[in-house]
């Protein structure tokens, strides 16, 4: 049998890590707008669901680790090519200082066109 992953809860949310719960807390603590996994998409690797949509920028936001692995990185290439949509990773080792975010790293990895 299959165990069940944990949840973690953020603003009504039951999201898949920490992480994202960090990164989502960030958002709300700048007035950013966000969605979570919002929409499935096919890709040379599988089904792949971004973990947050921010629709003022029209731009998908996925949450990894200290870094995303090439796999991850073209999964998100094939996204942005179907969607017209960039992904962003948010990565990192992140820590909470009260409402401040530290260790976290923002990055775009172009050439999916």
């Amino acid at each position: 049998m299959r165990e069940r992953q944990q949840v973690f809860r953020h603003a009504g949310y039951e999201m898949r890590s920490h992480s994202e719960t960090r990164w989502a807390g960030m958002m709300d603590s700048l007035g950013i707008c966000w969605l979570y996994e919002p929409q499935v998409i096919e890709t040379r690797h599988g089904y792949y669901l971004p973990d947050f949509f921010l629709p003022a920028v029209g731009a998908f936001i996925e949450v990894k680790g200290p870094f995303p692995s090439g796999t991850e990185i073209e999964k998100a290439m094939d996204a942005e090519a179907l969607t017209g949509h960039p992904v962003v990773f948010a990565h990192g080792k992140t820590k909470m200082h009260g409402a401040i975010l530290t260790g976290g790293a923002v990055t775009y990895f172009c050439g999916s066109k």
